[in-house]
């Protein structure tokens, strides 16, 4: 009986060429989330080394920003056009070499400017790794492997704080981000080597049916099986181009839906990521200390990304979201209020306390939602979809850096940080609403 491609590769079973590409592409993730967090680790170095208060580094945040938002639209759909494989290691690249040079600068429009440049690198991975690892995942553990890559971004964090925490205060910010900009590129040429581009992708080209073919056998329990698989590559559902197709009549509330949620999910994630140090540091902590905060707010993510993997196959999307963005949302709310009472606890442990809330419903939110976007759009919008989504949610970051260290300062401090969380949660659940196609339940189907 002659299957599709995609349905073959959806019902292939778990063998060593997916592992291999989903443990590289979550290696390259985790340098990525070490490296997006280094001015946040480096800021109070920083902002002694140049006497800057912390409005100041609103700017150089936000210009990471900024290049993540432009990186992810033509990253997107530069990985639609040549493939996820080359875009991906190009983005590596980009990153690792920019963040490199950071340990050179001299000037603050310096920082600023390879920052832009990083985040250009950032925001391309991230599409191109999900549709990449979402397209050749077999569909009984795709939820779990596209989990794996989102654990780059709080691994990372968890990683990069330990050991910042040591190295600034010691050798200084700037050998950190030579160390951290230089482990991206030995990654980058392993993946030249060793990654494979996805076989959806490739089957638009008919030249490339026989390499497809060879895959199918490796992955096939039965030599025959690979005969028996058309390779056509799905159609979009209307329009002639990438941008027609997401915004299409059948995939207008998909993409409103993820563009909306992205934005609020970025607002939030960024928000911690960016200015959780420097508001610990204004609790009183010491450096160092501020630091290891990070670690606890990305353990908590991680803690997040792994309840998301188990309850998205069991519940579905829709449920799987409301327990990600719901209850967290409450629970933050509760602790900003517990800082307006006289009790014994402090403000840096109330802080820490609503951020890990907050940012354990962002990390499992976040690989819900790539999840999601390979069951809502079709091969050839993937990465074009999940891209622009991308660069929206950007903005929520740029805003967030912007408006980060007026929060931290407004009064009553840090019942407005806190409750601007919670509320921020409650809008990206509205737009998991707004998406028309969510993902049913498959554990037991």
């Amino acid at each position: 009986m002659t299957k599709d491609l995609q349905t073959a590769l959806d019902e292939a079973p778990l063998t060593a060429v997916q592992i291999r590409i989903i443990a590289l592409v979550t290696i390259a993730l985790i340098l990525e989330g070490i490296d997006i967090q280094m001015a946040a680790f480096a800021a109070p170095a920083i902002t002694r080394e140049w006497q800057l208060d912390a409005a100041a580094l609103g700017p150089i945040l936000a210009a990471v920003m900024a290049g993540m938002a432009l990186g992810g639209v033509f990253g997107g759909m530069i990985g639609d056009r040549w493939g996820r494989r080359p875009t991906l290691i190009l983005a590596i690249a980009i990153f690792g070499i920019s963040t490199a040079i950071v340990s050179m600068v001299t000037e603050i429009w310096q920082l600023a400017a390879l920052r832009f440049i990083a985040g250009a690198g950032f925001g391309a991975a991230y599409p191109n790794a999900a549709v990449l690892v979402g397209e050749w995942a077999p569909l009984k553990v795709r939820a779990k492997a596209v989990t794996l890559l989102t654990l780059g971004m709080p691994i990372g964090g968890l990683l990069g704080s330990a050991v910042s925490s040591v190295l600034i205060p010691t050798l200084g910010w700037r050998p950190t981000f030579l160390a951290a900009g230089i482990l991206p590129l030995v990654i980058a040429v392993i993946m030249v080597f060793a990654l494979a581009e996805s076989p959806s992708f490739l089957a638009r080209d008919p030249s490339k049916h026989a390499k497809i073919r060879k895959w199918l056998t490796r992955l096939s329990t039965h030599d025959s099986d690979a005969d028996n698989v058309a390779l056509t590559a799905d159609d979009t559902k209307a329009g002639t181009t990438k941008w027609n197709a997401i915004f299409s009549r059948d995939n207008r509330r998909v993409t409103a839906g993820f563009w909306l949620a992205f934005l609020a999910n970025f607002t939030v994630a960024y928000l911690i990521l960016n200015w959780l140090p420097m508001l610990l540091s204004l609790s009183g902590l010491d450096e160092a200390n501020a630091i290891r905060g990070s670690f606890y707010m990305n353990m908590a993510g991680i803690f997040g990304l792994v309840v998301s993997a188990i309850i998205y196959p069991r519940l579905g999307s829709r449920k799987a979201f409301m327990v990600m963005l719901i209850l967290p949302s409450l629970a933050v709310f509760a602790v900003g209020f517990l800082t307006l009472l006289d009790l014994e606890l402090s403000d840096a442990a109330l802080i820490l306390a609503g951020t890990c809330l907050a940012y354990w419903g962002v990390g499992g939110a976040t690989a819900a939602l790539w999840s999601l976007s390979v069951h809502a759009y079709s091969v050839t919008t993937r990465a074009t979809g999940l891209g622009w989504s991308n660069s929206i949610g950007r903005l929520g970051g740029v805003v967030s850096t912007m408006i980060g260290g007026t929060l931290i300062l407004m009064q009553p401090s840090p019942f407005v940080f806190l409750v601007f969380l919670a509320v921020v949660l409650i809008v990206e659940m509205a737009g998991v609403l707004i998406i028309d196609r969510q993902a049913p339940p498959v554990v037991g189907n």
